[in-house]
């Protein structure tokens, strides 16, 4: 109740304090309305008058008359804010003196119009004074308002939280009319995820009507970018992304097209322009908070696993429908159904997540999809392909397709909850000789196939024996070592196209590692090359070895 009462009298200070600004700024703006006096010149008369309907903004009149009766009405609408104050001045041209006004930094934030019809925008504009005297006057007055409009129009929004700033932007998007075409604006929540909201622009002309939604999450827009500028005889705000990220939506007249990075807003005023350019910078940052809040932040791998199923299970686009699923806990299968008019591909992946790196899980936009980039550590090809049955060569990424950025955003996090789980639990690795003779296969690569196996000699010894046959010979390759004379810092895992092998080497590459081939006496090498049948079967024996061969 204290909180209500505090909030309460905040709120009346602060509309007490804008309704004494107003009444400044009025003050002051009729002192500088009663110095404005009819000009003459040789050629022309001049009426001048000023005018406000909010405070902080003005709109300017002048209509020139000349000796032969044509007519002509120039109207500047303005806020004092906008003028640089270090550019207020007079000066003299033929027999005119004219005070000038230049917005900061020259942009053009002057709405002109003439004649009632022609509208821009300019970066300056003059007030005409009757003599010398006047236009000091005039000098001072604009000078004395331009702080009072400053305070204003920082202080014109009193707004609180994510919704109160939310509302007031579904309210203060409006219609307008641009060139021939009017324009119907609208932005609408979207209840999907937290901070998503819909822009729906509608272009009417005489002979057609193109209706865009831009569909996006106010936590992937740029504050920092969102600004305002004069696009033509029209005012409009762009909304871009953060790293010029595509994730923004666009559905033309029911069409989904490629997403884009940013879009524009048209105001109905520079006013208008500004406000909004204020709102949208300051609901922002809350939209972040309110988004990364609905994130998963703990998880079983079940669970997690079940989430992403949900996200991706079926992606579907103009001419493809794409079905996914993860299958497994920290060893996945990662299964790919597409499916269009002309074909099926089904595409498997097998990985590891101890493989893939956490930080470099990355949502990116190609065209209309959305995907999720899922990279190993170092790009290490330790992740397996099958298509259609048919092993292709080991990769370092895959591609998950997701819906939209957010489902995307929520797979990421969850994945690197999986990573970080699995990357903290990994099994223990036994010490065993027996162990390590367990994990030896057959593998089978194109036309060969090589049979291994490992065997303890006396004296601490060990006999390696590799078969290597096709459907028309065989060669058998023996190897006999010591375990204390392997270094098992030399120990590499490799992946080449469909191969994985696991090499080690002696100590100081001494070649004292005694070799046979098909029974007869070969040179003794330094270095001993095992097949894998897997990723997962290559880090099996390479730990091992690690374990076996390392010093205590």
């Amino acid at each position: 109740m204290k909180s209500l009462i505090k909030l309460t009298i905040c709120f009346l200070t602060f509309l007490q304090v804008l309704g004494i600004q107003g009444q400044t700024f009025k003050a002051k703006l009729d002192e500088l309305s009663n110095s404005l006096a009819k000009v003459e010149t040789s050629k022309s008369t001049f009426d001048l008058s000023i005018t406000s309907e909010l405070p902080g903004v003005a709109n300017f009149m002048q209509t020139e008359t000349t000796k032969k009766g044509k007519v002509t009405e120039l109207a500047y609408e303005f806020n004092f804010a906008d003028i640089d104050v270090n550019t207020v001045r007079y000066e003299t041209s033929k027999d005119l003196i004219k005070v000038q006004l230049i917005a900061k930094q020259n942009q053009k934030m002057i709405k002109s119009t003439v004649n009632g019809e022609k509208v821009s925008f300019t970066k300056e504009f003059y007030m005409l004074a009757a003599d010398v005297d006047n236009a000091r006057q005039i000098v001072d007055y604009i000078k004395e308002l331009i702080p009072i409009s400053n305070k204003i129009t920082e202080n014109r929004l009193s707004l609180k939280g994510y919704n109160d700033r939310l509302a007031w932007l579904t309210k203060n998007i409006f219609t307008v009319e641009s060139g021939k075409s009017k324009v119907d604006q609208v932005l609408e929540k979207d209840e999907s995820y937290p901070a998503s909201v819909q822009f729906i622009n509608t272009e009417s002309t005489s002979k057609s009507i193109l209706k865009t939604s831009y569909e996006f999450n106010l936590s992937n827009i740029n504050e920092r970018g969102v600004f305002f500028k004069n696009k033509g005889s029209d005012f409009v705000i762009t909304i871009p992304t953060k790293r010029n990220l595509k994730a923004i939506k666009v559905v033309n007249n029911g069409t989904v097209k490629s997403y884009v990075s940013k879009f524009e807003i048209i105001c109905k005023s520079v006013e208008n322009a500004r406000e909004l350019q204020k709102v949208f910078q300051d609901i922002i940052p809350l939209a972040e908070k309110r988004f990364k809040a609905s994130l998963p932040k703990k998880l079983t791998i079940k669970k997690g696993v079940e989430l992403i199923n949900k996200k991706i299970e079926k992606v579907v686009s103009d001419k493809e429908t794409l079905s996914q699923k993860l299958e497994g806990d920290c060893i996945l299968t990662i299964s790919q159904m597409s499916e269009t008019s002309k074909k099926k591909e089904n595409n498997t992946y097998e990985l590891n997540l101890i493989d893939i790196n956490k930080e470099d899980v990355e949502v990116a936009v190609k065209g209309k999809k959305v995907h999720l980039y899922i990279n190993t550590i170092g790009k290490n090809k330790f992740i397996k392909h099958t298509r259609n049955d048919d092993q292709q060569k080991y990769a370092s990424r895959i591609d998950l397709i997701c819906n939209g950025i957010e489902d995307a955003t929520v797979c990421k996090e969850t994945l690197r909850i999986l990573i970080e789980k699995c990357t903290k639990n990994k099994p223990k690795t036994p010490k065993t000789l027996a162990a390590l003779t367990k994990e030896l296969k057959k593998v089978t690569l194109g036309k060969l196939t090589h049979d291994q196996k490992l065997e303890s000699l006396e004296e601490g010894g060990v006999k390696f024996t590799s078969i290597q046959a096709s459907n028309k010979s065989s060669v058998e390759n023996i190897q006999e070592f010591k375990l204390g004379d392997l270094n098992p810092k030399s120990i590499a895992m490799k992946v080449s196209g469909k191969k994985v092998t696991v090499e080690i080497a002696t100590n100081y590459q001494e070649k004292i590692i005694k070799t046979y081939k098909d029974g007869e006496i070969k040179n003794y090498t330094n270095k001993i090359l095992l097949y894998c049948d897997s990723i997962e079967n290559g880090r099996k024996i390479s730990d091992i070895l690690r374990k076996i061969t390392g010093k205590k």
